[in-house]
């Protein structure tokens, strides 16, 4: 392969096959003039490979690469696109990757073995748009450097180490759209005041996105197909329109009461608390999300009755899981509540009622009164709601860069 065009090569896509190295292998790839090489979805094996000096778009993700990053890769100047998800590589993230201030949108390392610190010191006045450090095992803080990336639109930290509580700061940044936290040991009270502060204009918050990449070398657009994990179970969506806007905390240590104020997120269309430690009632706002798909609140401490609104107004629900809780009284009927298994209330000792198989007696049969909380404090006043954890969809990232 080394031999082929050396001089005159540009474009070079040899994704989805079955190679396994390089014929004549060398640590830094000949082809002088090389720009675009996409080698995904082999058995590729060995050291990261390191493009010419030349290369703009480099994506070798969906390997058996392994070993640490090599220091040559900070001398690649023209580096648009590094895509190198789903490997084996080890160590931590060089510090000189702050190189690329000048020309790097996206950075993709998400499902290798990474460790230690996001490091400091990385180039502020950079472009970067997209950075995916998913499913690694990076500790430590979220860096404040971040709040420097006016133009960032994608942020993913999902299945790491790291503890630290959500960040206000993080609200500043303009162009936010895309915020995956997941599976982490985020820690902070619902109701807290000061996330008041995250206004996020443009926000939705998810977990990660496999990496399926529809590249227009012109337009500079930059496609992504989801998968949205739900009670253990992985449900790919290949396309999924922009609007899709979820809110997603689960698998952190989020306490508190779920606050009034989420009535305000009208286009919301998937819920998850699970996996946290709330406490309180399920408020009768959530009734008001008419565009919920799906709500989980599996493994919390919510107390009290599931409100009836729910059934009536939430015509879209198809999925919904309380079930590890310490609801009580009637499970409400009708509507969308007709089609849930028992499955999704289990765990709740004083739930009765359909499907359940435990009858109510005459007080726990009673209709449940609307519940109420005291978090409207917490003025969850984001305008293009949060996007979460297991939810993968597909967004276009308009990157605006021509070769």
């Amino acid at each position: 392969m080394s031999k082929v065009s050396v001089e005159t090569l540009l474009f070079l896509d040899l994704s989805y096959n079955s190679l396994t190295d390089f014929d004549d292998f060398l640590l830094v790839l000949p082809w002088s003039k090389l720009q675009y090489m996409k080698l995904d979805s082999n058995i590729i094996r060995g050291s990261l490979p390191v493009p010419p000096l030349s290369i703009v778009f480099y994506c070798i993700s969906n390997n058996f690469l392994k070993g640490e990053i090599p220091q040559l890769l900070c001398n690649l100047n023209f580096l648009s696109i590094l895509d190198f998800s789903y490997n084996n590589m080890s160590g931590g993230i060089p510090v000189c990757l702050s190189n690329f201030n000048k020309s790097l949108l996206v950075l993709k390392v998400r499902s290798n073995q990474l460790e230690g610190p996001i490091p400091n010191g990385w180039a502020s006045g950079n472009r970067l748009k997209v950075i995916d450090l998913s499913k690694n095992k990076l500790q430590e803080k979220i860096p404040k450097w971040l709040m420097e990336y006016k133009i960032l639109e994608y942020l993913d930290l999902g299945n790491n180490h790291i503890r630290d509580a959500l960040p206000s700061w993080l609200g500043s940044l303009p162009e936010f759209n895309i915020l995956g936290l997941s599976s982490n040991a985020f820690y902070d009270r619902m109701e807290n005041p000061k996330l008041n502060l995250i206004v996020f204009p443009k926000l939705r918050i998810i977990r990660s996105f496999s990496q399926q990449i529809q590249w227009n070398l012109v337009l500079g657009d930059y496609d992504y197909s989801m998968t949205i994990t739900h009670k253990g179970m992985e449900m790919n969506y290949p396309k999924i329109i922009r609007t899709l806007a979820a809110i997603d905390f689960s698998g952190n240590r989020f306490d508190g009461e779920i606050p009034e104020s989420i009535r305000k997120l009208k286009e919301l269309h998937l819920l998850n608390f699970s996996n946290n430690n709330l406490v309180g009632g399920i408020p009768v706002a959530i009734a008001k999300l008419t565009n919920l798909e799906s709500s989980d609140l599996f493994q919390n401490k919510v107390v009290g009755r599931i409100p009836m609104e729910l059934s009536t107004q939430l015509t879209f629900l198809s999925i919904l899981n309380v079930s590890h809780n310490c609801l009580t009284g009637l499970i409400p009927g009708g509507g969308q509540f007709e089609t849930f298994q028992s499955s999704s209330f289990d765990g709740n000792l004083g739930l009765c009622g359909k499907p359940l198989l435990k009858e109510c007696n005459s007080n726990s049969g009673s209709l449940p009164p609307p519940s109420s909380t005291s978090s409207e404090e917490f003025g969850l006043n984001w305008k293009v709601v949060l996007l979460g954890y297991g939810c993968e969809f597909l967004f276009r990232v308009v990157i605006g860069h021509v070769v």
